[in-house]
């Protein structure tokens, strides 16, 4: 009995030799849904805790912009709150986005001019953990260059 294949391909894999900038993580093909809780309750075992996206530009990144948008006006409210319900640039963020950063140990200080960075959001899951809906994050990085990528991760949290 032959098995069915079932892998997934990469729609778009690094090619060796490639110079342009590459964005990966293992949820940009599936998303992430998980049921919400109120903050500061535990998490339930469908949330992921290690959600990385990993950078490789090796002509150096000049930019990666994040853009988080949100079918929720209550995590908007809250988006404004830490200043990001605009696109924002992780290598040039202001004092407030900083701030919240810092607060959920994500690294910023290192992306401009790194070859290879992952940005880790899984910290980011229980921030937005009480807000039900649809919410993605599109991410665009920007090389030294000016080659660049942008792929989306999707987020849904349930009732």
């Amino acid at each position: 009995v032959e098995e069915e294949d079932t892998s997934v391909t990469d729609p778009d894999p690094v090619v060796p030799g490639d110079d342009n900038p590459a964005l990966e993580c293992s949820y940009f093909e599936t998303g992430i849904t998980f049921k919400s809780f109120p903050m500061g309750d535990q998490p339930g075992d469908d949330m992921p805790t290690v959600v990385d996206v990993v950078i490789k530009a090796p002509n150096k990144i000049a930019n990666l912009f994040v853009k988080i948008n949100t079918d929720n006006s209550d995590f908007t409210n809250a988006l404004s709150l830490v200043d990001l319900t605009e696109q924002f640039d992780l290598t040039n963020l202001n004092a407030t986005q900083a701030d919240l950063f810092d607060l959920l140990q994500l690294e910023y200080a290192t992306v401009k001019g790194a070859t290879n960075y992952t940005f880790s959001i899984g910290s980011f899951m229980a921030f937005m953990s009480s807000f039900e809906g649809h919410h993605s994050f599109v991410v665009k990085v920007i090389d030294e260059k000016g080659n660049s990528i942008e792929k989306t991760l999707n987020v849904t949290l349930t009732e």
